[in-house]
């Protein structure tokens, strides 16, 4: 409910209780305020370019702490 609260695209209804809720909660109301800077820095982040490549010592380290994990199942 959080992320279409967020988005805009909660029940008219429904997103009036919310509202009422936020009102006297100072908890929910940063819970509020801290989901929605979580969205803005994801956005931002990708967002941002990455530069270079992976290391190839990076991949194979990966490729070797994984090898072997699907056969486990």
């Amino acid at each position: 409910m959080l992320a279409e609260y967020v988005a805009g695209s909660l029940d008219q209804g429904t997103r009036a209780l919310l509202e009422t809720h936020l009102i006297g909660c100072a908890e929910c109301v940063e819970y509020v305020r801290s989901y929605r800077e979580t969205i803005r820095l994801a956005r931002t982040t990708a967002a941002e370019e990455t530069v270079g490549e992976m290391p190839a010592a990076l991949v194979e380290a990966i490729l070797v702490a994984t090898r072997g994990r699907g056969s486990q199942e």
